[in-house]
């Protein structure tokens, strides 16, 4: 944002629990799934007591941007007082990789939620379906017919800034600064950007599928199985540079 007011609010190094609001502040973003009312539930989840400047900017900043990730996005947009953000959250910390090889079948659903009913479950399924946070299969035993799910990259980039207090989202845009700034090289691995970024690999794989499923073109990827990460190397060439630029300064 170019307006000084509305400039983001920078997440710090530590998360302290009174500093939670600040912890998600840009990555918020990508978390808080619906404008209004989810705003003010998260305000008070995050920020029961912060100062008033801070909260009304915090609350502008997501607002805005929220705004404009509903217009442009074209997904469905998951309330966090649904059912579906419940079962989002749970898959969260079912996938302790983040890396979508971890299903979640039907009879851990009924398990874990037996108060839901058979049409609120299904509705949820769908919502996240179309919100590209999950990928199902079909079973036509189930009583969905959807025996069950794994996760996509979508679903860690809102869900965990609520959980980890870290943000797919802005980590991406960290990735991509220094992608960039490799002006000389031809390609980019996945194992640079991780000694570059020293963080681990819960932290980087939500980060680069994230980059992996809505900015880089394909045909700039090789992106053969690895346990670690979702994509090996990245050609730096015309089409994945300005692909990254726009993605920055978005």
């Amino acid at each position: 944002m170019s307006d000084e007011n509305n400039s983001p609010i920078a997440p710090p190094e530590s998360y302290p629990k009174v500093d939670a609001a600040r912890a998600v502040s840009k990555g918020i973003v990508g978390a808080i799934p619906v404008v209004g009312s989810a705003i003010a539930e998260a305000i008070e989840h995050f920020a029961p007591d912060p100062s008033a400047n801070d909260q009304a900017r915090w609350a502008l900043e997501m607002t805005t941007r929220l705004n404009k990730l509903a217009a442009v996005s074209g997904r469905l947009q998951i309330a966090t007082d649904s059912f579906a953000w419940k079962l989002a959250l749970f898959a969260n910390n079912k996938d302790t990789a983040a890396n979508g090889e971890v299903a979640t079948d039907d009879a851990q659903i009924s398990a874990n939620f037996p108060e839901i009913s058979t049409t609120d479950l299904e509705d949820a399924l769908s919502d996240l379906s179309k919100a590209d946070w999950i990928s199902c299969w079909h079973d036509a035993n189930s009583r969905t017919g959807i025996g069950g799910f794994h996760t996509k990259a979508l679903l860690f980039a809102h869900t965990d800034p609520f959980i980890r207090h870290t943000s797919p989202i802005d980590d991406a845009r960290s990735i991509v600064n220094f992608i960039l700034d490799q002006s000389g090289e031809e390609a980019v691995s996945a194992m640079m950007i991780e000694e570059s970024m020293g963080w681990d690999s819960r932290r980087l794989y939500p980060a680069l599928a994230f980059l992996l499923a809505e900015v880089l073109p394909s045909d700039a990827l090789e992106s053969q199985y690895h346990p670690q990460y979702p994509f090996i190397w990245l050609d730096l060439n015309g089409n994945s540079r300005r692909a990254l630029r726009q993605f920055v300064e978005e």
